[in-house]
């Protein structure tokens, strides 16, 4: 994959979700709703994929004990999100990328849940 599938044009975004995530108690639902608003903006052909890794992703996450969603972010953030070049800043929060994947399989069914009726109107 030449670009991951976050995009590139998109991974600054992911950064500052990931920069908010551990300075706030915000709930979950907040961050459910700023994903939403990044998938909105995805071609469809970049929204169908993220829905269909996140769904199986996180199936593989619900029928193996060893492959928790924790574990599979672990091994899969650094491929779907990745900056066009690394700072000393984007290896510190790294972890925080991991943080939100695990999340993002968690929660998929949330995330774009009525999205396709959104991106009609």
């Amino acid at each position: 994959m030449e670009e991951p599938l976050c995009t590139y044009d998109k991974y600054p975004m992911y950064k500052i979700l990931c920069e908010e995530m551990p300075n706030t108690k915000a709930p979950h639902d907040n961050l459910v709703r700023s994903l939403q608003e990044l998938m909105i903006q995805y071609e469809p052909v970049f929204r169908d994929t993220w829905k269909f890794i996140l769904r199986f992703l996180a199936l593989i996450a619900k029928s193996n004990s060893k492959l928790a969603a924790r574990n599979i972010s672990t091994i899969f953030s650094d491929i779907l999100f990745k900056p066009t070049e690394y700072r000393a800043n984007d290896m510190v929060i790294w972890r925080f990328f991991t943080d939100l994947l695990t999340f993002m399989i968690t929660e998929n069914e949330r995330i774009f849940e009525g999205i396709d009726l959104r991106v009609q109107q």
